[in-house]
């Protein structure tokens, strides 16, 4: 982030809604598929998208060390279904800022 001049907020205040560039195609998900849990985990079809969207960032050479780290635990935690919003959140809006 400092290698951009980007703060948290820069990054987090986009806003994703449904016309996001990195909404998840769910078009063959069955309807309700990406709802939240009643725990507030993430869904399936959500993890799914943080993971192709993980992918797709850890492809990109100019990524940070720190970033491409981040990046690596936050795969590990979608692997184990452990994922949570904020970091879901984080990489959505990672994504839609280097245009992924």
């Amino acid at each position: 982030m400092s290698e951009s001049g980007l703060i948290w907020d820069d990054l987090l205040r986009e806003d994703l809604g449904a016309d996001s560039d990195v909404a998840a195609d769910d078009s063959s998900e069955p309807v309700g598929a990406g709802a939240v849990a009643e725990d507030g985990a993430l869904s399936a079809a959500e993890l799914a998208e943080a993971g192709r969207l993980v992918d797709r960032l850890l492809a990109r050479r100019s990524l940070s060390d720190t970033t491409r780290e981040d990046l690596a635990e936050m795969k590990g935690d979608i692997a184990e279904g452990t994922l949570d919003r904020m970091d879901r959140d984080y990489i959505r809006a990672l994504a839609k800022r280097l245009g992924v």
